[in-house]
């Protein structure tokens, strides 16, 4: 069997095997709720007759199919919700798998490393698309029946696209850390130190432009504006500019294709020489 075959049979047997766990198929499920429920309360408010600052609320939403798609789609991240299952299972897939020393049992395929723990990668990231899929597809057509057809779609169709990539990078720093320590609570734990130090990040040079705006340094307030999309949050949320009809924004890209090369990196070669009991 030629390698590319090998590496084909490893991703469908990785994708049954993250299938089979529990936890993964609750993500879907919510992922089935989470699109039936957002488009169900948007229709609520645009006909409920209420009034906000003399505006009814209806007319200030202009509710339409693909805003219901945008509110799930920002509802996801905004809950944290695809993100924590993205960390539980990249966690579980190989610490998990190293703690219960089952891991093993995958590197007597010959096949080198790097393909395994590409095939674990990529069936993290088939995972993810079934998730967004069925969150897009729930929405459109509860959306359809719900507000018709008005509306532009494109906006929402890139939005999910990206966000698919974003997490799908997302997913490769989750492994990255799972592969350097190699214990399930720990993992998650340097998972969210992580999201939290790139957060005091993002507010630090919040700080510096305020204090560089007070003293009058526009050479400080510029290098933030350069910065800022270069923050792994700004890399990570990229699909959020798409969300809101915002222009896009190429560092962002650039700053997720070297989030996503560095973790797969470095998981590569911490993959490839660490001891599996």
């Amino acid at each position: 069997m030629s390698l590319p075959t090998h590496v084909l049979a490893l991703w469908r047997a990785e994708t049954i095997k993250l299938l089979s766990r529990t936890s993964a198929r609750l993500g879907l499920i919510g992922a089935i709720a989470i699109s039936l429920l957002i488009p169900l309360i948007l229709f609520w408010l645009s006909n409920t007759g209420m009034e906000m600052n003399g505006t009814e609320v209806k007319d200030a939403l202009g509710a339409d199919a693909p805003m219901a798609l945008n509110w799930s789609l920002r509802f996801l991240h905004w809950a944290f919700i695809l993100r924590a299952f993205i960390i539980l299972l990249g966690t579980m897939t190989i610490a998990g798998e190293f703690s219960a020393k089952t891991l093993r049992e995958d590197l007597l395929r010959p096949v080198p490393r790097a393909a395994i723990l590409a095939a674990k990668w990529a069936a993290l990231s088939t995972w993810i698309g079934l998730f967004l899929g069925i969150t897009w597809l729930i929405s459109s057509v509860l959306g359809l029946i719900l507000f018709g057809t008005d509306g532009g779609w494109q906006d929402p169709a890139l939005a999910y696209l990206v966000a698919g990539l974003c997490n799908v990078g997302f997913a490769a720093l989750v492994l990255a850390i799972a592969v350097c320590i190699r214990s399930v609570p720990v993992t998650i734990v340097g998972v969210f130190l992580f999201l939290v130090m790139n957060t005091f990040l993002g507010w630090g040079l919040t700080v510096v432009s305020w204090i560089s705006e007070m003293a009058d340094v526009p050479e400080a307030v510029e290098f933030v504006i350069q910065a800022r999309p270069w923050l792994p949050s700004s890399a990570l949320g990229a699909w959020y500019g798409f969300a809101v009809g915002e222009p896009w924004i190429w560092q962002n890209f650039a700053a997720l294709g070297l989030l996503t090369a560095l973790s797969a990196l470095v998981a590569a070669a911490v993959f490839e020489w660490i001891d599996v009991p």
